[in-house]
């Protein structure tokens, strides 16, 4: 589940007040297993081109991958997960 404040301001957009909107946004599950992924120095995953996925796909994935390093298989990968979290992280850091 992610929670984000919300702001209202009468006449004044988010992007005004330099707020990134909600879908913009890694979630706390994302961003953990972003620096674990990050862990494994898997930048020539990011050479190859991976098609986006879709948000219900990347939870998902994310559940999967989670479980697994709960289960006791902390080595446990996922090429394109890795490469979709790495993408939408740098396109948040551009604003």
């Amino acid at each position: 589940m992610t929670v984000s404040p919300l702001l209202v301001v009468s006449g004044v957009q988010p992007a005004d007040l330099g707020v990134i909107p909600a879908y913009d946004q890694l979630t706390a599950s994302e961003f953990y297993v972003l620096q674990r992924l990050r862990q494994f120095k898997l930048r020539s995953v990011l050479r190859r081109p991976h098609a986006p996925l879709t948000s219900e796909m990347r939870r998902t994935r994310i559940e999967g991958l989670m479980s697994l390093w709960n289960s006791g298989c902390s080595k446990a990968i996922d090429e394109n997960l890795y490469a979709d979290l790495e993408r939408r992280a740098r396109q948040i850091l551009r604003g």
